[in-house]
């Protein structure tokens, strides 16, 4: 019986599986209909569909340069000569109907395929999802997206897992999900703006984070602050230390040396948090005054600054402090509170100290340095001395 599959029965009978009826294959479907995301939102800011608009990209699928056409190309025998042409100038990449004036984008250059970047919105990807992979060709980043799926209709999927029937029961979920999107994607395109527009003021419209659970529940039971500070003895700020504080761990994790990465993931997030939870402004601006230091060690003095400079005031005294800082070297020195390495001692010791006089319980978060709002004032000082 090479090549059948065997089952055993409930009776214990062991056998060769039953061939399954057409009917076996029959699965209940669902047709949702629900209003497009207008096409701006995922193309970049010059670019435009070159034809029918309202009709969606294909699928998809993995860019292979070729020095000669696949046998058996999909969608061959209908492609106009034009796709055609740009198949073979494309070395033949993807399937030719993708060549089609319907299935390009123009911008100022001309047509052209869609970029990575623009794949990622499509797929409900942020834009920045392969940003750690900024090294890769268009290529590999295209290879990736086209063996993925599509965030939105995995999320259309699991809606049960945050929401219940009669929850959404009025709601065009679908819709509900790309705005979502869209709102975390404005906060990761905002991040390209000046400082000002990142962290000051005019950012404050962009705080918080997106979900779908905001958008379809209403708060149920007492509002948070009403149930952990019922006598609002906390600031906004001071009761967002609190809520960071909570979720912090003394847990550490073992690492792989051959992967450099934790045996368990879940105890050493690397989760940036959000700095637009907060309105910033420049406190202390400075140069290196030991430049030949190494970089570890001069991130870990400019927390002992900041620290010395709040002790000066009595209004920072026996308080809880949340500090940002994006080198990983100093945020685990620093959250531990002593280290080997003989050139961070120093610092640490004296952080210590500071603290101690000062009762003060310091809470560190990791930023990832492009979403540090201290990274873009620390080249202003540069700036003007060039000046």
């Amino acid at each position: 019986m090479k090549g059948f599959p065997f089952v055993q029965g409930t009776d214990g009978h062991v056998g060769p599986r039953q061939p399954m009826r057409n009917e076996d294959y029959m699965l209940p479907s669902v047709n949702i209909q629900t209003d497009k995301p207008p096409m701006s939102w995922f193309l970049c800011a010059d670019a435009t569909k070159m034809e029918a608009e309202s009709e969606p990209f294909p699928t998809i699928t993995r860019p292979q340069a070729r020095a000669t056409p696949p046998e058996q190309p999909a969608g061959l025998e209908h492609c106009s000569p034009k796709a055609l042409a740009r198949w073979k100038g494309d070395n033949y990449r993807l399937q030719p109907y993708h060549y089609e004036n319907r299935n390009m984008v123009v911008d100022a250059h001309g047509p052209r395929k869609l970029k990575p970047e623009e794949q990622l919105r499509l797929m409900g990807f942020p834009t920045n999802h392969l940003e750690l992979k900024s090294r890769l060709s268009a290529d590999l980043k295209s290879q990736l997206i086209g063996n993925s799926f599509a965030v939105i209709a995995v999320a259309r999927l699991l809606v049960g897992l945050v929401a219940t029937e009669e929850q959404v029961v009025t709601k065009d979920l679908t819709e509900v999900l790309w705005r979502v999107w869209k709102r975390n994607e404005t906060k990761i395109q905002h991040m390209d703006k000046p400082w000002k527009l990142r962290f000051g003021s005019a950012a404050a419209d962009l705080s918080g984070v997106g979900s779908l659970r905001l958008e379809v529940c209403r708060l149920a039971g007492i509002p948070l602050r009403q149930y952990l500070d019922p006598e609002r003895r906390l600031s906004d700020e001071e009761l967002l230390v609190y809520l960071l504080t909570r979720n912090g761990t003394h847990k550490g994790a073992d690492i792989r040396m051959d992967l450099g990465m934790p045996y368990a993931v879940g105890e050493m997030t690397r989760q940036s948090i959000d700095p637009s939870s907060w309105t910033w402004k420049v406190l202390m601006s400075y140069a290196w005054k030991q430049k030949d230091q190494h970089i570890n060690v001069l991130e870990t003095i400019a927390v002992l600054d900041l620290f010395r400079k709040l002790a000066l005031s009595v209004k920072f005294h026996k308080s809880q402090i949340v500090i940002l800082v994006d080198n990983q070297v100093a945020l685990s020195v620093l959250t531990k509170g002593r280290t080997s390495a003989k050139a961070l001692q120093s610092p640490i010791r004296r952080v210590s100290a500071v603290l101690l006089a000062s009762e003060v319980l310091a809470c560190y978060g990791w930023i990832k340095s492009g979403w540090n709002p201290a990274d873009g004032p620390s080249r202003w000082r540069a700036r003007r001395s060039h000046a």
